[in-house]
């Protein structure tokens, strides 16, 4: 089974707005103009993802700030990286804080 997050995929607007020039769009964009408010309002009730939030306990989080460092990786790892453009280094970042919150649990 598909979940929706599956099938999000990420780009930038430049990419998109080139993907929808190609064709390569699988959106129904007339569809989608073709709905009235009421509509759009009432799929976003259905919708299970959507929901009320709650802010009266929400709190305001600054990221930490990043330390820069020297750090030698293997060739073919950063290779991986790269070829997904740019912001490799925020995605080697995320798969090795991934990696500290398993290694925690497994401690825990």
């Amino acid at each position: 089974m598909t979940t929706k997050r599956e099938t999000i995929s990420s780009m930038s607007v430049d990419e998109a707005k080139a993907a929808i020039l190609r064709g390569e769009s699988r959106s129904d964009f007339a569809a989608v103009g073709r709905l009235t408010n009421d509509e759009i309002e009432k799929q976003a009730e259905s919708d299970p993802e959507e929901r009320e939030w709650d802010w009266a306990n929400a709190s305001l989080e600054l990221p930490k700030p990043k330390i820069g460092i020297h750090i030698k990786l293997d060739a073919d790892i950063l290779e991986f990286f790269k070829k997904e453009g740019s912001g490799y280094q925020t995605r080697i970042n995320a798969a090795l804080k991934s990696y500290v919150r398993h290694a925690a649990k497994k401690r825990a």
